[in-house]
């Protein structure tokens, strides 16, 4: 069985590593978005969750993808070819990540969509909710 790293970088970014892959979620800063990886996810569009995208895609370009919501992708729209757009329900493969995304209520405020998300692995199961209350 593979080995797996979880790091947590604070607030609500992770890097998740499996495999020789690397996953990371929420980068709240551009700092956490500095290292290799192949895929990016963000829960939701506000900034303390995708501050560091950009950072990142343009160090892993053009292999990496961004993952996310309409209003994530939105956001990054400059990235739309290395983008995948996800919905409430809904399972996805890539590489050796398996996800399924959960809608949640976001705390303090109406109209964000708020999808977290379940990562499988062989070896582990991870969930984040992001704003999710």
């Amino acid at each position: 069985m593979s080995s797996t790293t979880i790091t947590f970088y604070g607030q609500s970014c992770f890097l998740l590593e499996y495999n020789n892959s690397k996953l990371l979620i929420d980068p709240r800063k551009k700092s956490h978005s500095q290292v290799e990886g192949d895929i990016v996810y963000a829960t939701h569009h506000h900034p303390d969750h995708t501050a560091g995208i950009g950072t990142f895609l343009e160090i892993n370009f053009p292999s990496a993808i961004l993952i996310g919501n309409i209003q994530v992708i939105k956001k990054f729209s400059q990235f739309r070819d290395q983008s995948v757009t996800i919905k409430n329900g809904e399972s996805l493969k890539k590489g050796v990540w398996d996800f399924e995304f959960i809608s949640g209520k976001h705390g303090f405020f109406r109209g964000v969509e708020n999808i977290g998300i379940v990562v499988k692995t062989p070896s582990f199961i991870f969930g984040h909710l992001g704003d999710s209350v």
